[in-house]
């Protein structure tokens, strides 16, 4: 019994005591595609400056006047620029802002594969490219004399390691 009237009652609490109206949601979305002239990034509808409450009111009073969405937003933009708008028009210099993003990242994109692309080429072909060390068509490129010369010259630098490597030992 007790377990029903806790339901009932978060029931009560969770309803809506009052219906918000279409004009309320209307000024609602108004005020978040407007952007506050003084704090950079927030709408008109998140800022608690005075500018931004004067405009809120501002979209309340054109709205009971009858004024259309766009006629508000037309409003702002004569009276601060088009830099008020939380969204950027789709036209004219403004359209730069919504194809500038998927442009740079189908550049991006490409730019990585043309480098994967280049340095995977650069490994698996060609004469003077990078080889496999262990690969045998190396050695059967190489004449005999400079296949004693390369020879001699790994076994001076082996040489030469192992002997720093024994008397570091002997140092400590």
């Amino acid at each position: 019994m007790s377990f029903l009237c806790l339901l009932i009652v978060i029931g009560m609490a969770c309803s809506s005591l009052t219906e918000v109206t279409d004009e309320e949601n209307r000024i609602k979305k108004l005020n978040k595609s407007i952007m506050c002239p003084v704090c950079p990034g927030e709408s008109i509808d998140q800022s608690q400056n005075e500018l931004a409450g004067y405009m809120r009111s501002i979209v309340r009073e054109k709205i009971d006047q009858g004024n259309s969405d766009q006629e508000i937003r037309d409003y702002f933009v004569d009276r601060y620029g088009p830099v008020v708008l939380m969204e950027p028009p789709s036209s004219g210099l403004g359209m730069l802002a919504w194809a500038v993003p998927p442009v740079g990242l189908v550049v991006a994109v490409f730019s990585v594969w043309l480098t994967l692309y280049l340095m995977r080429r650069r490994n698996l072909g060609g004469k003077g490219s990078r080889k496999d060390m262990n690969d045998e068509s190396l050695v059967s490129e190489l004449s005999p004399d400079e296949l004693e010369r390369y020879s001699a010259l790994f076994e001076r630098n082996v040489m030469g390691r192992e002997s720093e490597t024994k008397t570091g030992d002997e140092d400590q």
